[in-house]
């Protein structure tokens, strides 16, 4: 059976200057509480070293283009929500 996912982060942006700081598991904890699924840019590795540890699998590979430019983005999926510890 597929597991659905009600909800979508659609982003988070944070200045490098506030990176590492507890305020993107901050915002992800206040959001999160259903499945759901969030998009990141296969090459953005801190984006994803974040989503992986806080509970995030890839459940897919999306390829978009924007303007001339080919990119692919993965798409990190929470069964339970997130993950908080």
């Amino acid at each position: 059976m597929r597991q659905t996912y009600p909800e979508e982060l659609w982003a988070i942006y944070l200045l490098r200057a506030v990176q590492n700081r507890g305020l993107g598991r901050a915002l992800m904890a206040a959001m999160a509480d259903a499945p759901f699924t969030a998009l990141v840019l296969e090459g953005n590795a801190p984006a994803r070293r974040f989503y992986t540890a806080s509970g995030g699998n890839v459940i897919a590979e999306r390829p978009e283009t924007i303007g001339q430019t080919a990119i692919n983005e993965l798409v990190y999926g929470w069964d339970q929500g997130w993950q908080r510890g």
